[in-house]
């Protein structure tokens, strides 16, 4: 039986979006540290703190689809099937600048064998290969295949034009390892990283590209031999260097994606009775923060809108309009992931894929309740990317 994945593509076409700050007073117990990291300032000189935003005893404007207007975004979404052959599946895929970069991995083959208590010989020929598929000549090419004696799995692929990065198992049983490969002059992947640099102590860590930077979490060890609180990693294309750009976030799972849209580096930190903190940087300089009275995960900013998701509600996001200083909630239905692109969310929830345009009021179905379900939507340089349950693909521009 031949195998084929679905591939389902969105990228928006006409957006508008401007970015500036605006600066409300802050709160106590978050807002005192703020004070604190000021008065750490050795030199004297003066510095602009970040604009700080206090929405715990705020009740946000409740945003529900029986209230807001239907409008259809000016959209183009197309899906794409991907043959595998008899025996090979894809871990992992990505989309950027029309190409569809993915996997031929035979794990699932071999290790079905192992499953049913026989053994079969590893033929090298079936080595995991990284494979590209040109959306405007319809051509195929394999990049690299690994020259392993065994099978190698692959995971969190992803590209920006030049570099394609990805992670991979079971190379010398020497745990996870991050590869380089760059597309431009083929050969040996670069590795980036490898399982227990540093102090960190993740399983498996989640990768987020951009035009410069690669990202990921892990989680330090500290003098005590206690897991502390994560870190997150930046390995630089240009210089090859690696270092550490932030200490003492939280994450709300092991497998969160890194937030970096438009140069907008986001994460979070958890304080007790149940508040977070929100930091919103750009150029390694905090432009924001927001206090929010509930323990936040996913959040997602591009600098003028940020949007996130609590913990243990699955049914409701909530958008902090930065331009607009306004707070506000949308009532979903069992959210499984969403994307924030420019001033729009593409939300994959159960009854559908629904875009939000949280500026105008009014929300779009893309995809019905009928269509069949996706998976994680990642947000690409091109658009918008997910994969079908079905193992097809759809690409949102």
């Amino acid at each position: 039986m031949q195998k084929t994945r679905c591939l389902l593509l969105i990228g928006l076409i006409v957006i508008t979006s401007q970015f500036a700050g605006c600066a409300v007073n802050g709160g106590d117990i978050i807002g005192s540290e703020q004070s604190e990291e000021q008065s750490e300032e050795q030199d004297g000189s003066e510095t602009l703190e970040p604009a700080f935003v206090d929405i715990r005893r705020t009740t946000p404007i409740p945003l529900n689809v029986s209230d807001m207007d239907y409008k259809a975004e000016n959209l183009e979404m197309s899906k794409y099937v991907l043959d595998f052959g008899d025996r090979a599946t894809s871990t992992t895929f990505c989309f950027a600048e029309g190409k569809i970069y993915y996997t031929l991995d035979y794990s699932s083959y071999y290790e079905s064998f192992l499953h049913e208590g026989k053994e079969v010989s590893f033929n090298p020929e079936d080595n995991t290969c990284i494979m590209v598929y040109d959306i405007e000549t319809k051509e195929t090419a394999m990049l690299y295949q690994y020259h392993e004696d065994r099978w190698v799995h692959t995971t969190d692929m992803q590209c920006n034009g030049r570099y394609l990065v990805w992670e991979d198992y079971n190379v010398e049983e020497e745990g996870w390892s991050i590869k380089c490969l760059d597309i431009t002059d083929l050969g040996e992947p670069e590795i980036v990283a490898k399982e227990n640099i540093g102090n960190g102590q993740l399983y498996t860590v989640t990768l987020k590209i951009t035009e410069r930077y690669l990202y990921w979490y892990d989680r330090e060890v500290d003098e005590n031999g206690e897991l502390g609180r994560c870190c997150i990693y930046r390995y630089d294309f240009e210089n090859s260097q690696l270092e550490i750009v932030k200490n003492f976030i939280d994450t709300s799972s092991p497998y969160d994606h890194i937030s970096s849209i438009d140069g907008h580096l986001t994460t979070y930190r958890y304080y007790d009775e149940k508040e977070s903190l929100i930091l919103i940087e750009k150029e390694n300089e905090e432009i924001k923060k927001i206090a929010v009275n509930d323990y936040v995960e996913d959040v997602q900013s591009n600098g003028s809108i940020c949007v996130w998701g609590i913990r243990d509600n699955r049914s409701t996001l909530y958008v902090y309009d930065i331009i607009n200083e306004k707070y506000l909630s949308i009532n979903c239905k069992d959210i499984f992931s969403f994307a924030l692109y420019k001033n729009l969310l593409v939300v994959n929830q159960e009854n559908g894929l629904y875009v939000y345009n949280v500026r105008e009021n009014t929300y779009y179905v893309l995809r019905g309740e009928d269509s069949k379900r996706c998976n994680y939507l990642y947000l690409g340089t091109d658009g918008v990317y997910a994969e079908e349950y079905t193992n097809s693909c759809i690409f949102i521009k």
